[in-house]
């Protein structure tokens, strides 16, 4: 993922393998030239740079003794071409060093890798180019033999670029596999391929920037994108609060009481080494570390992942909490990495994602070669998406996921907006109008729009940051929550004070009862929000509304025939339950089961559950009971899942090794090399830096073990009809999609 800085830097580009050399002074060096016609084509090649001098070509060569680059001082050096963004590259030499723009242009190791690097390509006459920093506005020329500077592109020397061979391998990681996407769609018609409703590409951009580590993408490449962790978590880790607290063995509470003696006796939370040992992260377990580097949502994408909802998100307590903490960490380490102008608003880092995800899509066109040639495309339309999965390709949705919607909660940083209906409106016609489909109406806490579930005691601690309120509970019928602010710290004050104590109303009551949820419902205004998003078309979330207020929301859509999404769901196994989720797909909703949810039956289509944790055996368990239902209510029987990668989730756990958690012996791992359920492309083990991921004992460890997930629940018996509803998972997210907006037009009539 790329950061606030580094982002726009991306932005603002797309508006304007292999060591050794050749001796260019014996061959015919004319001949070789190629033919330019764009700024693309050079993506991932290698390359000589050559110049006019006089009657002949002069090669720029590099000398292992000194920085600078010099013309026919020696052999021409052979140098790969990485895109930073589109027409913009990083030029690495056969000696594992950079072009790097310092006093005179030069070469630079790794330890000096910086924005110095980047260097913008231009057209020049007769199939040359002129290459200019992006940092001090330059352009490389020659003087002498030397490489130098000229202030204008006038002044500027004009080099061949000539395809070759030799080149250092540059950095990346692999996807490890062979062949390309053979599938486009069923026989009936139906797009082919898996989709996921809910996942926060830049997720770590969210929450001051610290909370989570890691990067989609770096224009720097990976050595900056995913590397050691300090940067964001500290020295051993120990900034890494929430990671710590959520991702250990025990609950939330055993492991912050773990926290002083970590700190007392220099206990490291984890190790923070990232490209290219990995030595702890990514893992299945851990919440806070990057799951989702480009790589391997390519690899998913070879495997079948058409189709993707990228949610912009941000949680304002976490965020205010974060920067706080930052600011008082920063001082002691220069190592750490912090945005001290950062904005604690959904608003602010919404629009600051929203970026970043176009300018991933154009970092991908980049290395494919050129505008519109890469495997990722933004869509707002069904038929756009229709058309880019016909193409192979992955379409990739745009929605919010944010508890401060439109600043419509109290306790904002920016002020409480007046939210009126007519603001609401603009306001979604103005995220309308950036290419935002599906939004959340409330997230985590209550808003203006109506009430939040609440489902563990960070979110009620959010709650009072945000606003300075507990929640409102009311004993409830449905699975509920054991309130921690509200009923169990009330309950030990009770039982530690005396009588005369106890008579202080330090808290609110609750009646004694099984289940709570929280009192609160869709408010007017809320409702409001509902039709305006049903006129537009637009998707409507409703898995953080509490159960009144979903319920509430679930008689509107019915009242209109609206389809609803209900996404990073567990598979409801109860009467009551499977009679709301029928509700949902009745009206050709989406519900979603994720990776990490455990089923609660013991057996189900011949899968048996024979681990503790959540493992692929759980997510086969939920898509054949998803697609029977949907088969019973005869609508497509494609079945979405929902990942939450970089929601703050842990994801499929290993069923074999050390980190598996299982009753009994486990049979039939993952073998090596498998077949794409497409049949088009191979895998191997997917290797980054010098790890190598399994999924047998890695689990879901990061996003492109996607297809070694599929491979393991085919395994454990995923039917091949239940297999084919999961490839038909596309289909069904664009019919849904298709039929809110043929509701809309008949809504506006």
């Amino acid at each position: 993922m790329v950061r606030f800085g580094i982002a726009l830097w991306a932005v603002a580009g797309l508006m304007t393998g292999c060591g050794g050399s050749g001796d260019a002074g014996e061959e015919d060096t004319t001949s070789a030239v190629t033919s330019a016609t764009d700024v693309y084509w050079m993506a991932n090649q290698c390359l000589f740079l050559s110049s006019e001098q006089g009657d002949e070509l002069g090669y720029v060569s590099a000398s292992a003794s000194i920085p600078t680059y010099s013309i026919l001082g020696g052999p021409a050096e052979a140098f790969y071409f990485k895109p930073t963004a589109l027409g913009r590259y990083m030029l690495f030499d056969s000696q594992a060093r950079w072009l790097v723009a310092g006093e005179v242009p030069q070469a630079a190791g790794l330890s000096q890798l910086d924005e110095r690097a980047d260097w913008q390509l231009h057209q020049a006459e007769n199939n040359q180019y002129h290459l200019r920093s992006t940092v001090n506005d330059q352009w490389l020329a020659i003087n002498g033999s030397q490489l130098q500077y000229a202030p204008t592109a006038e002044l500027a020397s004009s080099f061949y670029l000539t395809p070759t061979d030799g080149c250092a391998e540059f950095p990346e990681a692999s996807t490890n596999s062979a062949g390309a996407p053979v599938r486009a769609s069923f026989d009936d018609g139906a797009v082919w391929g898996m989709a996921d409703a809910h996942a926060h590409v830049f997720g770590s951009m969210a929450f001051a920037g610290n909370v989570m580590s890691g990067d989609v993408f770096h224009p720097l490449g990976i050595t900056k994108a995913l590397q050691d962790c300090r940067a964001e978590h500290g020295v051993n880790g120990w900034m890494d609060l929430t990671g710590f607290i959520t991702g250990g063995p025990g609950d939330e509470f055993d492991q912050i009481s773990k926290i002083p003696a970590r700190y007392i006796f220099g206990q490291p939370f984890h190790d923070t080494r990232g490209y290219p040992d990995f030595t702890f992260w990514p893992n299945a377990q851990t919440k806070t570390h990057a799951m989702g580097y480009y790589k391997w949502l390519e690899r998913a994408h070879l495997g079948g992942l058409r189709l993707m909802v990228n949610l912009l998100v941000e949680s304002p307590p976490l965020c205010q909490v974060a920067r706080t903490l930052n600011q008082w960490y920063a001082p002691y380490d220069p190592g750490f990495r912090q945005n001290p102008d950062v904005v604690c608003t959904g608003e602010a880092s919404a629009m600051a994602q929203l970026d970043a995800t176009y300018a991933l899509q154009n970092y991908i066109d980049a290395q494919e070669g050129g505008p519109g040639k890469g495997w990722l495309r933004i869509v707002t339309t069904p038929e756009q998406a229709r058309e880019v999965i016909k193409q192979k390709k992955m379409a990739m949705i745009i929605g919010v996921e944010l508890p401060d919607l439109f600043d419509c909660i109290n306790g904002v940083e920016t002020g409480s907006a007046q939210c009126s209906t007519e603001y609401v409106e603009r306001r979604l016609d103005e995220y309308y109008n950036l290419g935002i489909r599906t939004v959340f109406p409330v997230h985590h806490y209550d808003n203006y729009f109506g009430g939040a579930v609440v489902f563990n005691p960070i979110v009620e601690i959010a709650k009072v940051v945000q606003n300075g309120e507990l929640f409102r509970y009311e004993p409830c019928e449905e699975a509920g929550y054991d309130p921690l602010l509200a009923l169990k710290i009330p309950q030990m004050y009770y039982n530690l004070f005396p009588d005369a104590l106890k008579n202080l109303p330090l808290f609110p009551f609750l009646p004694q009862a099984d289940n709570y949820c929280n009192a609160e419902s869709v408010t007017p205004l809320g409702e409001h929000l509902a039709l305006a998003m049903m006129k537009r078309g637009m998707l409507i979330e409703t898995n953080h509304m509490s159960s009144k207020m979903k319920r509430a929301v679930l008689e509107l859509a019915e009242a209109y025939d609206y389809p609803l999404m209900d996404t990073h769901q567990r598979k409801a196994w109860d009467d009551s339950g499977k009679a709301f989720e029928s509700r949902y797909l009745a009206l050709g909703g989406v519900r979603s089961p994720m990776p990490n949810m455990v089923v609660t039956v013991d057996e189900y289509a011949g899968i048996r559950k024979t681990c503790e944790n959540s493992t692929s055996q759980d997510l086969a368990m939920q898509i054949e009971a998803v697609g029977d239902v949907r088969q019973q209510l005869g609508v497509d029987p494609g079945v979405v899942i929902s990942t939450d990668v970089h929601g703050m989730v842990s994801q499929a756990q290993p069923r074999f090794g050390e980190l598996a958690n299982c009753d009994e012996m486990q049979i039939l791992p993952v073998e090596y090399p498998f077949t794409s359920v497409d049949g088009g492309v191979v895998f191997e083990r997917q290797q980054t830096g010098n790890r190598v991921f399994d999924f047998n004992t890695d689990g879901l460890a990061h996003y492109g073990l996607l297809p070694d997930m599929v491979e393991d629940m085919r395994r454990q018996g995923l039917s091949e009809a239940k297999i084919e509803s999961l490839f038909r998972g596309a289909e069904s997210y664009l019919q849904a999609w298709e039929k809110a907006l043929r509701r809309s037009a008949a809504l506006t009539e």
